[in-house]
């Protein structure tokens, strides 16, 4: 595996749609089990904070990776955790335990006075989620509808975590990567048939 500006490569690869690879800098090993990344993540203290760059694996899978903006004065210093739970729970209710393991989520809080709507500075919480995976998770046998099911649960996760009075200001986004959209060090990954 190559480990081009990484510092930590965790991975649990197998089949299916999803693949799983976080990078920082400069170190790099596998993990091959679910529990033992979890451990892994603790024992290296990695918080929502720390910057990912989302990369695939060779059997053409991608990370579910959710991008959150969100008012930073909403982040309080707890609500950051429910958010990330809640959120992971919500893909695991579409496709299962499997998902947990791999879900990257990021964070980014916005101060209110750089966050307009309507020309004006927002006042209300809109949260805007953007869930990104490779398309062919979109329509996996056994999963009707996804993307529908996805936009509900993200959708409910974040009402469960803000309250219901948000519910009708989160915006979710679900963006299918097309096969060979993606790229790590340059190239594109999955690397091309052939």
């Amino acid at each position: 595996m190559s480990s081009s500006n990484a510092l930590i490569d965790l991975s649990t690869p197998g089949p299916g749609p999803f693949g799983f690879a976080l990078r920082r800098s400069r170190l790099s090993f596998d993990i091959d089990h679910p529990s033992i990344l979890a451990l892994t993540t603790k024992i290296l203290g990695l918080q929502s904070e720390t910057a990912f760059i989302v990369t695939t694996r060779p059997n053409g899978a991608v990370v579910p990776h959710f991008e959150v903006r969100i008012h930073e004065e909403e982040l309080d210093g707890k609500i950051e955790r429910k958010l990330v739970l809640a959120l992971t729970d919500a893909l695991v209710r579409v496709y299962g335990e499997r998902a947990r393991a791999m879900a990257v989520v990021e964070l980014f809080g916005i101060p209110r006075h750089r966050w307009g709507i309507g020309g004006e500075p927002a006042a209300v919480n809109a949260p805007i989620v953007s869930l990104n995976l490779r398309e062919a998770a979109l329509h996996l046998p056994g999963t009707d509808d996804a993307p529908r099911q996805l936009i509900r649960s993200v959708t409910d996760a974040v009402a469960e975590v803000f309250g219901e009075s948000v519910r009708r200001h989160v915006s979710v986004y679900i963006v299918g990567v097309p096969a060979g959209r993606s790229g790590v060090g340059g190239e594109v990954d999955p690397p091309p048939a052939g």
